[in-house]
């Protein structure tokens, strides 16, 4: 058999990859892969690191990695990994078939308004990034009516056949642009992409970031052009969370792609109004900001269009309209059809330079076309209005069958008293007018578009000066669209879909007894409590759901229509606050949460208002008000005084506990789980004691392990043997949410005790069921353990891979509770491997950190702050420094009687010392 040397070497080689490259994506130090191709050393102690090599080095086939396992002395590939590292091996011919016809999907992309002109430059740094191997991302960012869909349209006319063959382009546009201000979702793009290249659904992950993961895996290895327009939906404004994306799948997948080695040939285009924020220390990247048009620019804009004058006159119409390509192209089209193609011309809609923006000045032309246009000089004006108010009441592009459905059934077109022919000539003058688009789906199916601005104004028009009708029309598309699904519960995306937009179209009717009726029966599958149904669901799930309560509210999460009942509101609300809790959404949390909290005390209904309590403590803990998180459990502990409920006693109680806990306050934290558990004795007889028990003991062990440490191990052993095999006993219970935590508290007594192996599978175990509940705010805490240990074990690698994980998920989510504890474990691992400059890089590191936990006031870091101090002393040779943190530390511990710190203490005293 071939060495491993030599086998790493021809890779490498033909992965055109460099040792200290290697040694970077594996977090290796370099010398470490040197001593692997001179042959000094082979990596058989860690398996995992061989197959942390593999997507790098650009393997095409699994014997090729089982020959580089066999040659470090470990076993081939099984079957899990060999699909998880080669998910493409049984089908590439599928996939990357030799016609080029077969690999230019770009139906899913909307038809640009406007003519490319210009961009040149724009134009340049498109190509250059495509023929970079190093450049993966590219993000193209401009206004509403710049000119992005034009640019990429344009770009790829500009192609040659040549080019095409080497690329498989798939596009897909996310933007959808209504009246109300919805969301979408990343799932119908991923169930495109995996059916259009024939992955097999049993393959696909249910779990949203795993789905991401595996995709990523997938076009890592494609020479691939994705274009995804109008990212905006699926982002946050500028003001909450700095615009990062709201959708963990599409995350995992940016994030995912970006740390492997990829195709060369292959570029990722995302088009947004915004930045996106998740690229910002991805080196791949690049960034083209799409400005106004050049006076030039704008004036060949209009030449094309077919538009004669002056060149200062031209000039002077690209001024007066700030270069807005969307402006100058409908005001192209205008003079065009009505005014003899001159320039002149202009002047009779009157004076732009008042206005500021795109969308205003397609308003000023719209209300020309409306008032002076249509009104004056054509018969037919009145339908153009009404064909393009219909288009206003979707927030997609429309199929050509369902715009003659609404035709027939709406009571607004039937006052026009105007035949099928009519409307298909209108329609075609809106083609020429430029103001409406068609296409032909993939399915053969017509569908007419126009751009958002346009159909956002549209649809507010109508429903401003003709709500009665709009109301009709609405509840007739939900009509419609309800009844695409015959079953009484979605049984596909499609299907749920379907029900969706009758939710939707069904609120902007005012029809929201019909919505809720939708919404709780068939979208829910019949589930009316939301808190206990549906609780502990995939965070993609309540993703989808926030996308179909989003239609109930008015703004912003804070307004209900009058027109739901108070009980309904209630239900909207703690339903929209857990769902915005568990997809890490804090701040609109608290928006929804706050509010519902006190309406829940001053109806006296504490159970519920112990929850909410929960969520506001929560919620300000994870965002770093530690002194407010404490008075929300506070007043959830009261409110579970007050209320007969088991389950809201215990969750009023382990709120408190852990929130003192989190304080630093571990003896008191102690006193308020002890005294519970002894109130709980007269409750034995009821059915949820058992759960709400292992509940309280879960979060109890916690606290114990550190306030007793390895003084009252075989207590918490046994205590947490006993939660486990309670888990067991109720696979099917919802309680089961809190079995990652069993696990790792599991894991860390088993570590104290020197099982090692055991303590792992305990870990992984708690990884799996964390995977399996995909719940945001538990994850961290159990991937903070799992760094711990890793660290410990001195599995370093898996350390290092559990950090970038955690960061990607804290961070996303502005979850400063969390991202403190795992910069914590980024320093202290800093410390244990030593790479080159660390000491500048655990410097400025642990400055950050100090700052955040005392802008937090987080009370149980106080102590392991210290600590670092002195182990970052002790690194910089100065021990006497070190012994007086050490001392303080140990001051600390004693007045707070955090025990469970000592062995840390003696650790940090015996070995940096």
């Amino acid at each position: 058999m071939t060495s491993f040397a030599t086998q790493l070497k021809y890779y490498m080689e033909r992965a055109n990859i460099g040792p200290e490259q290697l040694a970077k994506k594996i977090y290796k130090d370099r010398t470490t892969v040197y001593r692997w191709l001179i042959g000094q050393t082979v990596p058989r102690k860690n398996r995992q690191i061989v197959l942390d090599c593999i997507p790098f080095l650009r393997m095409r086939y699994a014997n090729e990695a089982d020959q580089l396992l066999q040659a470090a002395g470990h076993d081939i590939l099984n079957a899990e990994e060999k699909q998880a590292l080669f998910p493409l091996a049984n089908n590439c011919q599928t996939i990357l078939p030799n016609n080029k016809n077969h690999h230019y999907f770009i139906e899913h992309l909307p038809k640009p308004a406007q003519i490319l002109v210009g961009r040149e430059e724009q134009l340049q740094k498109l190509n250059q990034a495509l023929q970079n191997p190093e450049v993966h991302f590219v993000s193209l960012i401009g206004e509403g009516g710049e000119g992005k869909s034009a640019l990429m349209f344009g770009w790829l006319q500009r192609f040659s056949p040549e080019q095409l063959e080497k690329y498989h382009v798939v596009g897909w546009s996310f933007y959808s642009q209504g009246s109300h201000d919805t969301q979408t979702t990343s799932q119908r793009f991923f169930d495109y992409i995996f059916d259009l290249f024939e992955i097999p659904k049993t393959q696909i992950p249910s779990n949203n970031e795993a789905k991401g993961q595996f995709l990523a895996k997938i076009l890592s290895q494609l020479p691939i052009l994705l274009i995804l327009d109008g990212l905006e939906p699926l982002q946050y404004p500028p003001d909450i969370q700095q615009g990062t994306l709201k959708d963990n799948a599409l995350t995992a997948f940016i994030r995912s792609l970006s740390r492997m080695e990829c195709h060369p040939a292959q570029l990722i285009l995302i088009n947004s109004r915004q930045l996106v924020i998740e690229f910002e220390n991805i080196s791949q990247h690049e960034q083209i900001n799409l400005q106004h048009l050049t006076p030039n620019d704008g004036a060949m804009l209009l030449k094309q269009i077919g538009i004669h004058g002056e060149t200062e006159e031209l000039l002077d119409a690209v001024n007066e309209y700030q270069g807005y390509a969307l402006s100058l192209t409908m005001l192209g089209y205008l003079i065009k059809n009505y005014y003899d193609s001159n320039i002149k011309q202009r002047k009779m809609i009157g004076n732009f330079l008042d206005k500021c923006n795109a969308v205003s000045h397609v308003e000023r032309i719209i209300e020309f076309y409306q008032k002076f246009v249509w009104c004056e000089y054509e018969r037919d004006g009145s339908l153009k209005t009404a064909f393009l108010c219909l288009i206003g009441l979707f927030d997609r592009p429309v199929k050509e069958s369902e715009i003659y459905f609404l035709i027939r059934k709406s009571h607004y077109v039937k006052e026009l008293k105007s035949t099928e022919n009519d409307w298909k000539k209108v329609r075609k003058k809106l083609l020429a007018l430029n103001l409406i688009s068609e296409k032909i789906s993939i399915h053969k199916i017509i569908e007419i578009d126009c751009h958002p601005i346009i159909r956002a104004w549209f649809g507010e028009s109508f429903k401003k000066q003709e709500y009665k009708l709009y109301q009709q029309a609405s509840q007739v598309l939900a009509d419609y669209f309800s009844g695409l699904v015959a079953h009484k519960k979605p049984k596909n995306s499609q299907e749920l879909e379907y029900l969706n937009r009758a939710i939707h179209h069904a609120c902007n009717a005012d029809n929201y007894r019909y919505a809720l009726d939708l919404l709780q029966k068939r979208v829910l599958n019949g589930k009316g409590d939301y808190l206990f149904d549906n609780l502990y669901r995939d965070i993609g799930t309540h993703i989808d759901d926030l996308t179909v309560f989003a239609d109930f509210f008015q703004y912003d999460w804070q307004y209900l229509p009058e027109q739901i009942d108070m009980a309904q509101q209630r239900w909207l609300n703690q339903a929209v606050s857990y769902a915005l809790q568990f997809s890490g959404r804090l701040k609109e949390t608290l928006r929804v949460t706050i509010p519902e909290l006190r309406e829940r005390i001053k109806t006296k209904d504490h159970f519920m208002a112990v929850f909410m309590a929960r969520n506001a403590s929560v919620s300000t803990a994870c965002l770093g008000n530690m002194c407010l998180s404490k008075k929300y459990a506070k007043l959830a502990y009261e409110q579970a005084c007050k209320t007969s409920h088991l389950t809201g006693k215990v969750v009023g109680m382990t709120t408190l506990g852990y929130a003192t806990y989190l304080n630093g306050n571990i003896e008191e934290a102690i006193n308020i789980f002890e005294e519970f558990f002894l109130s709980l004795e007269k409750y034995k007889s009821e059915p949820a004691y058992i759960d709400c028990y292992m509940i309280a003991d879960v979060w109890y062990c916690r606290i114990f392990e550190r306030f007793h440490g390895n003084e009252k191990l075989e207590i918490l052993s046994k205590r947490v043997q006993n939660a486990i095999k309670e888990l067991k006993k109720q696979e099917n219970n919802r309680f089961l949410f809190n079995a990652p935590i069993v696990h790792a508290n599991y894991g860390k007594i088993l570590f104290s005790q020197n099982y090692k192996h055991d303590a792992k599978l305990e870990y992984e175990e708690a990884i799996e069921k964390i995977n399996k509940a995909n719940n945001l705010l538990m994850t961290p805490i159990v991937l903070r353990d799992c760094i711990e240990f890793y660290r410990r074990t001195k599995e370093y690698d898996a350390a290092a891979d559990t950090i970038y994980e955690a960061y990607g998920i804290t961070k996303r989510s502005q979850l400063k509770l969390f991202i403190s504890d795992i910069k914590l474990q980024e320093v202290n691992l800093l410390l244990d491997t030593r790479p080159d400059d660390y000491l500048n890089k655990v410097e400025i590191l642990y400055r950050k950190l100090s700052n955040l936990i005392f802008e937090m006031d987080y009370g149980l870091r106080f102590i392991e702050l210290e600590l670092l101090a002195a182990r970052k002393a002790y690194h910089l040779e100065q021990p006497t420094q070190a012994q007086k943190h050490l001392e303080n530390a140990q001051y600390m511990i004693e007045h707070s009687h955090q025990y469970g710190l000592y062995p840390q203490l003696k650790t940090i005293q015996q070995t940096e010392s």
